[in-house]
């Protein structure tokens, strides 16, 4: 099947916001588990969640670590097209509980509160970014991945019927 324009913009369009959408999530992924780029880790990150009220049935720690890896491994996955619509949707479900449970307090913008205590830049809460991420997500999750994916490579391909002749 020859592409015409308009699958070309829209695969591309696709693979743009895959590609900066899977680094913000591989980057935010981890930070909590590696501490890589002044991440807060998985100890602080757990606090923080427990202080939010984020700690029922598997606790802040395995809520921690969900989030951790969900947004770190869905991060490259989305990066690469593979398996895209089931990262995208477990990505946009840790950014719903984010944005319901943890996030919602801090009010609409994400806004600077001061400086911590090895001169940090911290923020207080604000829901905008979780929700301009959590809304790209669902969008991928609806959309797939793109032509230019390695879902396509990996699509199981229907066997089209021989038409019928008429005689």
């Amino acid at each position: 099947m020859k592409e015409d324009g308009r699958i070309v913009a829209f695969s591309a369009g696709l693979f743009l916001i895959r590609l900066v959408i899977g680094v913000v999530l591989f980057a935010r992924g981890s930070q909590i588990l590696f501490y890589w780029w002044t991440g807060i880790g998985m100890e602080d990150y757990a606090a923080y969640l427990d202080l939010h009220g984020l700690n029922f049935l598997i606790g802040s720690h395995g809520w921690a670590w969900v989030f951790g890896l969900v947004q770190f491994v869905g991060g490259i996955l989305i990066i690469f097209g593979l398996m895209t619509r089931l990262s995208a949707l477990l990505n946009a479900l840790v950014m719903l509980m984010l944005l319901t449970m943890v996030e919602y307090t801090g009010g609409f913008f994400m806004v600077l509160y001061g400086w911590g205590e090895h001169g940090e830049t911290v923020y207080q809460g604000g829901i905008e970014y979780t929700l301009v991420l959590g809304a790209v997500l669902f969008g991928l999750f609806l959309t797939g991945a793109g032509n230019y994916s390695l879902d396509v490579g990996f699509a199981v391909k229907r066997k089209e019927k021989p038409a019928a002749t008429a005689e």
